[in-house]
């Protein structure tokens, strides 16, 4: 995760870059039980992203979807 892309998106749609959020969503990202939902999986739907932006006709909202689309992640659904 970048804290300068962060900021940059929070001053796009217009949010105070907050970096407590930021470092929230960087550490669940970074959780060790995590083997593909991570933040370098994020890294890349977001540069996959940047490649069709031009199409979106609000593509930040788009983006932080990407980076929250993961951030719960539970290895073990608990049994019903």
């Amino acid at each position: 995760m970048n804290p300068r892309r962060w900021q940059h998106l929070m001053q796009l749609l217009g949010a105070q870059a907050n970096m407590h959020t930021y470092a929230a969503v960087a550490k669940a990202y970074a959780e060790p039980h995590r083997h593909y939902h991570t933040a370098t999986h994020i890294i890349e739907c977001l540069c996959e992203f940047d490649q069709v932006r031009s199409l979106a006709q609000a593509p930040e909202p788009g983006r932080v979807c990407i980076a929250y689309l993961f951030m719960t992640y539970l290895t073990l659904w608990p049994s019903a």
